[in-house]
């Protein structure tokens, strides 16, 4: 744990440089090029004499990029992010669990040769793990769910056949999965939403009618 002190007023922007520092393994060390919301973050927490946690690195080698956290369950939660090695044509997700905050070695448990992004994550009963992605078809691009049990991908399931879906988010409690994304249909993009309950994806429901641009939607 390292305390960001205030300087002049604020905050000594190389001091927060160096003891934010991200490490990305295998190409970049992210430390001048910082969003400014984090600068504003440093400098309150700083200014009310909050310790800033110093970041773990859990990815492997390779690239990896959108990473998500799911809600916590029993002290545990669960991080997924996409995994991409250079030269090697393929994509993954991986995930880690943290337990009390210490994370584990993180596993695959997806990978194919087409392009994926966007992977949403979600804890269920009995610390079943339910991931939501965006990948590459014929068609454009499509969501697809897997549930993960004990380490092992089970039921994967293709969720839509538009080719023009995005930006999923999903959320859930006591068993019941929300998802929500944008897609391109009837010309425009519009918001649909999912819901999944005892073991099965509900149909589809379209929660936008308007002929504007209807894009990222949320939930929680």
């Amino acid at each position: 744990m390292s305390t960001i002190s205030p300087t002049n007023g604020g905050v000594n922007r190389a001091t927060i440089e160096a003891k934010c520092r991200i490490r990305i393994p295998g190409r970049y060390t992210v430390s001048r090029v910082m969003h400014p919301i984090l600068l504003l973050l440093a400098s309150l927490a700083g200014s009310w004499g909050v310790e800033v946690p110093q970041p773990r690195d859990v990815s492997q080698e390779g690239h990896s990029y959108m990473p998500d956290v799911s809600r916590q369950v029993n002290g545990k939660q669960w991080i997924a992010w996409k995994r991409a090695i250079p030269n090697q044509g393929q994509s993954s997700i991986q995930v880690a669990q943290t337990v009390n905050g210490e994370p584990e070695p993180a596993i695959t448990v997806y990978q194919t040769k087409d392009d994926l992004i966007n992977p949403e994550i979600e804890v269920g009963n009995n610390e079943a793990i339910h991931l939501v992605w965006v990948e590459s078809t014929r068609e454009g691009w499509d969501l697809f769910s897997a549930t993960v049990r004990r380490g092992e991908t089970k039921q994967k399931q293709r969720l839509t056949q538009d080719g023009e879906s995005f930006r999923p988010k999903l959320r859930g409690q006591d068993g019941v999965l929300w998802l929500t994304w944008q897609s391109r249909r009837e010309g425009n993009l519009n918001i649909y939403a999912r819901q999944y309950k005892e073991g099965k994806w509900k149909n589809a429901v379209r929660l936008s009618h308007n002929r504007s641009a209807n894009r990222a939607p949320d939930i929680d």
